[in-house]
């Protein structure tokens, strides 16, 4: 499968979407145990989806995995593994997890405050790729 990065997609905490460091991050976040990024909780329930064989990057927006074997469920799966922006990952101090409080998202609101089992409040993303879908609301709680 490959999967391409939309032009003009942004991530909200550092602006950047470069699909090589982030597929290197992320999914040796999950499948190498010897990745100075790899989280054994992360890795424990998302290892199951990811494919086993390496990723092949085709350009800087475009990424190819192939699967051992037919799975149509794959595109479902990967989404599974946790994301993480690289620039937000040296941010966040290297833990290799992103924190609920800063996900990583290019969406069309922006994350700008959360009450750990409460709410969160999300901001109206100005910068976002469709401008035909920029929020009307500019504030959600």
């Amino acid at each position: 499968m490959r999967f391409t990065l939309r032009k003009g997609v942004k991530f909200h905490e550092t602006g950047a979407a470069n699909s090589t460091r982030k597929r290197d991050l992320n999914l040796d976040k999950v499948l190498n145990d010897k990745a100075p990024q790899f989280d054994k909780r992360q890795s424990g329930r998302s290892r199951p989806a990811c494919p086993r064989s390496p990723a092949r990057q085709i350009d800087d927006d475009t990424v190819e995995i192939t699967t051992k074997k037919i799975d149509s469920f794959f595109p479902y799966q990967i989404a599974l593994v946790p994301g993480l922006e690289p620039a937000q990952y040296e941010k966040l101090g290297k833990t290799g997890t992103s924190s609920p409080a800063s996900p990583p998202a290019p969406g069309p609101f922006k994350l700008t405050k959360l009450v750990r089992a409460n709410s969160p409040e999300l901001t109206k993303n100005e910068d976002y790729w469709n401008k035909k879908r920029i929020p009307k609301t500019d504030r959600l709680i």
